[in-house]
């Protein structure tokens, strides 16, 4: 809802708030409800040109709001209680709204009565106060924060004052719930340090306090237990109830628990908040269990003070908001807030998320070392937190702005001046290997306090002063601080190298790979990092200190450091028992870990420094800087070192001291400096601030302390390596692999670089309401940061502070046909450390030659990749991830969208957004080939109907030999042929998958269905336009090729009534024959010798083994060989030269094209062949004569004339002689089968007519001449014939029984060519 107010902003503040939510209370709950209306009024946001108030946003969950939806039911037993005249909160807002408007959480829905006073004094002389503790199932990713506001808001004791009157069967005004507590495991000690005992260390006590920000970045809540403290009017039935809510199988118990859970899971449907949902399912699937209840105690009525939580301080008892009291060791600076403008992020800021009062936060201060002052803890947007500072706060003009009234600062005081000189000295002590124990946690916890004990007890040395703590994994070297200033002042001067994502991007883009696939690596590897340090096996802690110095210290400080000593063995001991003091308060199973590995194998004391006697100079009051210049003591300016810190004049003081590091350590802490001007109002690069996600890894790189490693190091961590002007340079993508090349693994966070390098110039964008024109400080523009910061950092990605209603765009043509878990794109990557050429071809991958000797390798799958583990990283990238990676893209899809078509919108690159949509479509969209640039396109395929497409057949198969060709003699087998590459080498191709592997190659196949997802929205289209005009006709491919030409293949293979297709749908399959009965399709059609790639025999085995014969190129040298037998053929001499192949009649008519079916049907629909050719020009007739004596069983009859009678020589059929052999090499019968179906009608023409007068052949022939020789042969009454059917036999003598048939007419030698020499 937006109010418009006549007020400055200065008034929009947290006040607001009980206000608004009163308003909307009356608007919008009954009279009935008005009591239980569980409405929260989460923000106000003042939208005008000058706000700059502090209005914090109150967490809650969707049970909340719902709730009431739920509990309605079971509070009608409570009516008469609530309905009777005037309501409490119509009189409440009547006369209470002067007085609860002073303050801000004190304001309740019932005016000026107490939120939680529901038993009225003359009612009830006395109470029962108890608590009920619930433990809710394990929860993967709710985390602690979000459970805290949903469960200790003041809108939830509602929720669980009307479970208890429902449960316990009382009227709802005789409970009150005084408050709520939620924790992660059952009493958090050390997350509440001020409840933890003082012991013989007390800073083992608050070892953990220092570090609650960085746990809290880290650390998911698994586990959670709700305590709610309530009170019930006094009577024996309330305290029967409440002691039977605690016991298993009792009324009240079980109406707690269901109504609770029932509750929940009602309002989890009602909301889309993923973290309530998985609250809602858990309870659902597990519920939840009463863990105990509290023994009621009798106690006076009084009006209760709700306890407050870490969001929201309800009394104003809680901590004081009047001027500042003196507390001993502080100066108190203001009126003046610290904390204005500024966030728990903040540098030098760290917040302990818990109310105190000053005196409490004083001892939390006292015990901390890095504490050098606080902010009274107050109502001031940090809801009476404890807010320390590592810096001693200089107050400014309090009266500058609204948020410094009835604000203090809290100063340290600084520490006594040290003795005359005192002996400098450092312990290193290793602890036992750990498995789960990050290295933040460690560093986080060291506190100087504890040291100093452990020292003083063990050691029994007066006054030790611990003057720092470092932890490292023991096996990695500590930097110095020169190294540290060196490594600060280099990455200052090159922020565009360090920081720029794509700056970076384009440095490591080397070696094939282009920008764009190194960003969606980048991103991919930023998104799925969920850690910034993972747990180290082994730590050392080094502990500087100091002592006064006296001959009787300096002798235990040498003992300290040999093992047997007394001394090391007390402080190997009062370490031990300091340790597992304190794990016995905690239930934090990192720190228990620590103990426990402690307690079992004990801490080592690795070695002492020799003692050094050192002037003990008061050093925060000794000033390095010029005459006449301001020394800033105090001034934190890198990591944790201040401008006093001992390390800072140690460093000045050496030979390192060069005069660059000098000049910066002078800059920051010398000279008339304007104080640090107040921080920026907080703005997210995201659409709005709720949406940031402050700790997600925005970037991540592998720092060098050392330089860049070598090649070969940079390689064998399997990193990318490359060489620059002579250097060596290291690229690791993964932190197991920096760290095995001695790297650093570094992280920024979204938080540290909004602050960082966006947190001006986003304030800067906010008030002008625009990104143009806004460029960072390596030259990017800010819009285009934005594409790579927000995908990571914003939950509403990737609508951005410069674009709001940015949304990601799919290719698909909706959202519902995107398909969000497919693969996009994968890939192998090398990193630019290939393996040998041997090696990348016996997995199963490709090579090529660099140029310069070397070869490349690339693998087209997982399972090759995969082969290889120490060159290869097989990538995958989902449709999910690519979306979000795009920018460019993105634009241009949403103004397609727009505009609803992609014509005339180009890649930067130069690519048609049609044509680049094609692959992502196909992957990723339901409809595929539809997609966002036509919706309409439908999947076609090559046959004249989808019922017809068999996705399953085989379309194309081939061998690969992926360019690693065998011998010429391994290619030489049967199914394989060679071929002359040109440079004494030999190719080679096989024709089936037998071959193919014998020959050591991979047989390749793609089915129907696979060549069809191939097809371009483009080709999908042009099918669609064919089907719908029900012909291919002019119609075209992008490259020139006739529709009907290609589609002619894949409608051959795929379509089961081929050769129908799209182009052609009543397309018949054809046979040569009379009909489809007359159709022998496995008689074998031809049949021949082939000779693989002219492997001729010599002329001597080519005939011994039956065969033909000749002389290819007229010398005599070379002889070509054919053989017209299989036997001949397949004679053992020919075995490796020659295959008899053959064709079988139903494979030809298969292989036909739909234009020679289309002819035929054609043929068969005139009942004639005549005048009609193919398209090469050859007559129908004779074109169809070969098959048709093949395959047809009637044949001469065919499809060009089913009439046709099958012709003998013979005056009748009767003395036709079919196996008589004709001219030594045939019969009667195969001669007559070869002829062509012309001539046997010119026979049958000459046999009706009786006479073969006045016939001729095609060639000029007599027909009489013709058939003379063959009816000579085959006619058992020759000279008759079908020429003549009346001839009579004769012979040259006077009658017939004088003639001698068996006489010799004719003899002769014959030498068949082989001709004796003349001797």
């Amino acid at each position: 809802i937006e109010i418009t107010l006549p007020t400055p902003c200065s008034l929009l503040r947290s006040d607001t708030l009980p206000i608004l939510r009163r308003v909307m209370a009356m608007s919008s709950c009954s009279a009935f409800m008005l009591q239980m209306c569980l409405l929260v009024v989460g923000s106000a946001t003042c939208m005008g040109p000058t706000c700059e108030a502090d209005v914090p946003t109150a967490s809650t969950a969707a049970a909340l709001l719902q709730s009431k939806k739920v509990t309605k039911q079971q509070l009608v037993a409570n009516q008469p209680s609530l309905n009777g005249g005037e309501s409490r909160y119509e009189s409440g807002y009547e006369s209470g709204y002067e007085s609860s408007y002073e303050s801000a959480y004190g304001e309740t829905t019932y005016g000026s009565e107490s939120a939680y006073e529901y038993i009225e004094a003359e009612d009830a002389a006395h109470v029962l106060e108890s608590a009920v503790t619930l433990a809710l199932p394990p929860l993967e990713s709710v985390p602690l924060e979000y459970m805290e506001a949903a469960f200790e808001s003041e809108d939830t004791l509602e929720f669980f004052r009307a479970i208890l009157a429902a449960s316990l069967q009382v009227e709802l005004s005789e409970v009150t719930v005084q408050s709520v507590y939620v924790s992660s495991w059952p009493a958090v000690l050390l997350s509440k340090a001020k409840n933890i005992k003082k012991k013989q260390y007390p800073q083992a006590g608050l070892l953990f306090k220092a570090f609650s920000k960085k746990l809290k970045k880290t650390q998911k809540a698994t586990e959670f237990e709700i305590v709610i403290k309530f009170s019930v009017r006094e009577s024996p039935e309330a305290a029967s109830k409440i002691s039977s809510l605690g016991r298993p199988g009792t009324n009240e118990q079980a109406g707690f628990v269901t109504t609770i859970s029932e509750s929940m899971v009602a309002a989890a449907t009602q909301n889309d908040d993923p973290m309530f949902d998985e609250i809602a399912a858990a309870v659902q699937a597990h519920g939840i269990s009463v863990e105990k209840v509290d023994e009621a105690v009798i106690k006076p009525h009084e009006e209760p003070v709700r306890e407050p939580d870490d969001f929201q301080s309800t009394s104003s008892t809680a901590a004081p908001s009047t001027p500042a009291e003196e507390l001993p060791g502080y100066d108190v600076a203001g009126p003046w807030s610290e904390v204005c403008g500024k966030g728990c992020d903040t540098p030098g800021v760290t917040c302990i998320q818990t109310t105190m009062s000053p005196q409490q936060c004083a001892e939390t201060c006292d015990a901390l070392d890095e504490c050098l002052a606080f902010q009274m803890p107050a109502d001031n947007g940090f809801h009476f937190w404890c807010v320390w500072f590592d810096y001693h706060v200089l107050a400014g003009d309090g009266d500058s702005h609204y948020c410094h009234d009835g604000n203090y600062v809290y100063n340290k005081h600084q520490n006594a001046a040290a003795p005359a000189s005192v002996l400098a000295s450092e312990v290193t002590l290793s602890l036992p290997p750990m498995e789960n124990v990050p290295l933040e946690y460690l560093e986080a916890g060291m506190g100087k306090d504890f040291w100093e004990g452990v020292l003083t007890a063990s050691l029994a040395l007066p006054d030790v002063s611990v003057k720092s703590i470092q932890v490292h994994e023991k096996r990695a070297a500590l930097l110095s601080f020169k190294a540290k200033l060196t490594q600060h002042i280099k990455k200052r001067k090159s922020t565009q190298a360090a920081l720029s994502t794509k700056a970076k991007l384009t440095q490591l883009s080397k070696k094939k790979k282009s920008l764009k696939d190194k960003m969606h690596k980048a991103l991919h590897q930023l998104n799925s990092k969920r850690s910034t340090q993972a747990a180290l096996p082994q730590f050392e802690i080094s502990v500087q200190f100091e002592v006064p110095e006296s001959p009787e210290v300096a002798q235990k400080i040498s003992s300290l450091g040999h093992a047997g000593t007394t001394e090391q063995a007390a402080f190997v001991a009062t370490t031990t028992k300091a340790l597992t003091d304190v794990a016995s308060e905690t239930d934090d199973p990192t720190f228990k870990e620590i103990a426990a590995a402690v307690e079992k194998d004990g801490v080592s004391v690795e070695k002492v420094e020799e003692a050094v006697v050192k002037p003990a100079e008061d050093q925060a009051g000794t000033s390095y800087c010029p005459p006449g210049e301001e020394f800033h003591a105090d001034k934190s300016f890198y990591e944790r070192y201040t401008c006093s810190s001992p390390e800072v004049y140690d460093f000045l003081k050496s030979p390192e001291a060069d005069p660059e590091s000098t000049e910066y350590v002078l800059a920051e802490c010398c000279g008339n400096q304007e104080p640090p001007a107040p921080s920026p109002p907080f703005v997210s690069p995201c659409k709005s601030d709720e949406d940031f996600l402050p700790e997600n890894a925005l970037w991540a790189w592998c720092d060098y302390p050392a330089g860049d490693p070598s090649l070969e190091v940079c390689q064998a961590a399997g990193c990318e390596s490359w060489e620059e002007e002579g250097a060596s340079k290291c690229h690791c993508e993964k932190e197991d692999q920096c760290v095995q090349v001695g790297g650093s693994y570094q992280t920024m966070t979204c938080s540290m670089g909004r602050d960082s390098y966006f947190a001006d110039i986003l304030a800067d964008v906010k008030s002008h309401g625009t990104c143009e024109g806004y460029h960072l400080e390596w030259g990017e523009t800010l819009a285009d940061a934005m594409n790579w910061v927000v995908p990571t950092c914003c939950t509403t990605a990737p609508a951005s502070i410069c674009n709001p209603d940015d949304k990601f765009m799919t290719p698909c043509k909706d959202e519902s046909d995107f398909i969000a878990s497919n693969t996009l794109d994968s890939w192998s990557d090398f990193q630019g450390n290939y393996p040998s050429k041997e090696t990348c071809e016996a997995a199963g991958c490709h090579t090529w030659e660099e140029g310069d000797g070397t070869y490349g390798c690339w693998c087209d799958s997982s399972e090759s990749c995969d082969k290889m583990p120490e060159f290869c990283t097989w990538y995958t990238r989902s449709c999910d991830q690519a979306i979000k990676d795009y920018h460019e893209e993105r634009e241009l899809m949403s103004m397609a969208e727009e505009t609803g078509t992609c014509s005339g919108l180009f890649m930067s690159w130069g690519e048609e957004l049609t044509q680049w949509i094609n692959w992502p479509s196909k992957q990723c969209c339901h409809s595929a080939p539809a997609s966002l640039c036509d919706k309409d396109i439908k999947a076609m395929t090559p046959c004249a109907s989808e019922a017809d497409f068999m996705p399953g057949n085989v379309l194309d198969s081939w061998c690969d030999f992926k360019g690693n060709y065998p011998p010429k003699d391994s290619c030489s087998i049967d199914g394989c042929h060679t071929w002359d590459q040109g440079d004494g080498t030999w190719g080679c191709s096989c024709d089936t998958a037998e071959s193919c592997t014998v020959a050591s190659g991979t047989w390749y196949t793609n089915s129907c269905g696979d060549r069809i997802k191939e097809w371009s929205a483009a080709e999908h289209k042009l099918v669609q336009q064919a089907d719908l005009d029900d012909t291919c006709h002019d119609l075209y491919t992008e490259w020139g090729e006739a529709l009907t030409d290609w589609i002619r293949w894949p409608a051959q293979q795929c379509c089961s009534n081929s050769p129908a297709s799209v182009c052609d749908k009543h397309a018949k399959k054809m046979t040569p024959c009379m009909d489809d009965a007359d159709f022998v399709a496995s008689n074998n059609l031809d049949e021949w010798c082939e000779f693989k790639d002219g492997n001729w025999p010599s002329k001597e085995v080519c005939e011994a083994s039956g065969c033909h014969t000749w002389d290819m190129d007229g010398t005599g040298t070379t002889w070509g060989c054919s053989c017209d037998s299989a036997e001949s053929c397949q004679a053992p001499q020919l075995s490796t030269y020659a295959t008899w192949k053959t064709t079988t009649c139903g494979d030809r008519v298969d292989d036909w094209s739909s234009e020679e079916h289309k002819m035929l049907q054609e043929a068969e629909e005139a009942g004639t062949c005549s005048a009609k050719s193919t398209p090469w020009g050859e007559d129908l007739t004779q074109w169809i004569n070969h098959p048709a004596k093949k395959c047809c069983k009637s044949y001469p009859a065919s499809v060009c004339d089913k009439d046709a009678k099958l012709m003998t020589p013979c005056s009748s059929d009767a003395s036709f002689m079919p196996d008589n052999s004709l001219d030594g090499w045939t019969t009667c019968k195969a001669r007559i089968m070869e002829w062509s179906a012309e001539e046997h009608n010119m026979l049958e023409a000459a046999f009706k007519v009786g006479s073969c007068n006045d016939f001729s052949l095609s060639w000029g022939e007599s027909l009489s001449d013709w058939i003379r020789g063959v009816a000579q042969q085959c006619c058992s009454d020759y000279p008759a014939s079908v020429c003549d059917m009346t001839a009579k036999a004769m012979t040259p003598c006077k009658d017939a029984s004088d003639f001698l048939p068996d006489a010799p007419l004719d003899q002769w030698c014959e030498f068949h060519g082989k001709y004796p020499s003349s001797e």
